[in-house]
């Protein structure tokens, strides 16, 4: 049988200045240049983080609500993806109605929707496509953030090991290979948390072919286990920057994954894309850019299996994270304030989310055993958010 070739993105979101490029003429010379790339691959898959509607009303939640408008769907229809991954801590941001809407308005693009659903059971469906002979499932799991499923009411499907290893063999016993897409990880870090390598591993050894993860907002490394790449964090597809101090930082240099499916395994291409902070353009690196790039990604992958450093840059991490904003807002909660209160808000996010949790546990435990604060690490971890051209 002939190969499929499987194109990942990461995050994508219409917002700010970017709603200037929706309409369809503008859409088109947008996307031009990476959708020439996309359509090459017989299968591509992006993370819509975000709700399309032009009706704004935010659920209460930690963190920004975000809503692109109907007419921005034209602008990922252009870039020529065949999937939209809708399990993030986005989709369910204008609440469970518009979530719906959103999602009825992606599959007349064109497009299918994985990940999120009416109820846990819709979220989780397993999504079989046939190519050159080959079937190929496509899973989409979410930490819980706000707007996870549950048994009777709307929202994301929720990372869960044991039972989305069991979804894995499930597809395994009916497709040629499962694809398996992940959201979550710790925003703006360069390597993945401790728990989400686990994840990711697990996956793998239940079955899955290859799996990608988005959320980090830059590119983060990847590794080759068991002949299963796993991609740790592809960075922003197209996202346009909120603020200034976005501009000296990986915010809007990426890469797509692409998995070769083989009758033998999966291997990984890797397509590095930058776009402008305003969402102004979007390309494909030059081949300097593209070297600098790679052996930017190189250097951050081997971090991954190189034990003794790979503890240092984590515990630094959680240290930076934990003294930072993150103190501040755990020193304000009070066990009396409204269910509503931003504070109670985020200590909530903290306890559900898989990522901030692991990063207190992490902070918490050596800071009682008096681990030093090595700050040599914490300027390697600063040194690796940096842009790079």
């Amino acid at each position: 049988m002939s190969d499929v070739s499987i194109l990942v993105a990461g995050d994508f979101c219409v917002r700010e200045n970017s709603e200037n490029y929706t309409d369809i003429d503008k859409a088109r010379e947008l996307a031009a240049e990476l959708r020439k790339r996309i359509i090459k691959s017989d299968i591509s898959m992006v993370n819509a983080e975000t709700v399309f509607t032009d009706d704004e009303s935010p659920i209460n939640k930690s963190g920004p609500a975000l809503r692109s408008s109907l007419q921005s769907v034209e602008l990922i229809k252009q870039f020529g993806f065949n999937i939209c991954a809708y399990a993030n801590n986005h989709s369910f941001d204008q609440g469970a109605e518009n979530m719906l809407l959103s999602m009825e308005h992606i599959k007349k693009s064109g497009m299918y929707v994985i990940g999120a659903g009416k109820n846990k059971e819709d979220a989780n469906k397993i999504l079989y496509l046939e190519k050159n002979n080959k079937t190929i499932a496509f899973l989409n799991f979410a930490e819980h953030e706000f707007g996870y499923a549950k048994e009777d009411t709307p929202g994301t499907a929720g990372l869960d090991i044991y039972e989305n290893s069991k979804l894995i063999r499930q597809a395994r016993k009916k497709a040629d290979a499962v694809i398996v897409y992940i959201h979550g990880g710790c925003e703006h870090c360069p390597f993945p948390r401790p728990g989400l390598i686990k994840i990711c591993r697990g996956f793998a050894d239940a079955g899955a072919s290859a799996v990608a993860v988005s959320h980090s907002h830059c590119p983060v490394g990847y590794e080759v286990y068991n002949n299963v790449p796993i991609c740790y964090g592809t960075g922003n597809f197209y996202m346009a920057a909120s603020d200034h101090t976005m501009k000296d930082t990986l915010w809007n240099t990426g890469y797509m994954a692409e998995f070769v499916i083989s009758d033998e395994n999966a291997e990984l291409n890797i397509i590095p894309y930058t776009f402008g902070l305003e969402g102004e353009y979007m390309r494909l690196m030059s081949s300097d850019e593209n070297k600098i790039f790679m052996e930017y990604l190189e250097e951050i992958s081997q971090i991954i299996n190189n034990r003794p450093l790979y503890e240092k840059l984590w515990n630094a991490w959680c240290s930076m994270y934990m003294n930072g904003w993150a103190r501040d807002y755990i020193r304000k909660f009070n066990i009396d304030d409204p269910p509503d209160n931003e504070f109670m808000l985020f200590i909530r996010n903290s306890y559900m989310c898989e990522s901030h949790s692991e990063v207190m546990k992490t902070y918490y435990t050596a800071y009682c055993d008096k681990t030093d604060d090595d700050d040599k690490y914490k300027k390697i971890i600063k040194g690796y958010q940096k842009r790079l051209f």
